[in-house]
């Protein structure tokens, strides 16, 4: 695509979005299943705007394959459940 990341998006494929990487849980804030891959997407984010702009909402969802659906407002230092 010639994006970069930290990037503004727009600039290289407008209208489109990014998500779905894979979110490691290092810090354990998320329950952890044997077999259980979470991952992590922006909710929200104008993609006219570069990741490092004050205006980015940092909003995020975070879902397993096995169905969990979870949301931070604070980068990872909290998350709330969403689904089930």
């Amino acid at each position: 695509m010639g994006w970069s990341e930290g990037k503004t998006l727009n600039n290289c494929v407008p209208g489109k979005a990014l998500g779905g990487d894979v979110f490691a849980n290092t810090n354990g804030v998320l329950p952890s299943a044997n077999g259980r891959i979470w991952y992590e997407a922006d909710v929200g984010v104008d993609y006219t705007m570069s990741r490092s702009n004050s205006k980015n909402p940092a909003y995020r969802i975070l879902y397993s394959n096995d169905g969990l659906i979870y949301g931070t407002y604070d980068h990872y230092d909290t998350v709330f459940q969403i689904f089930p």
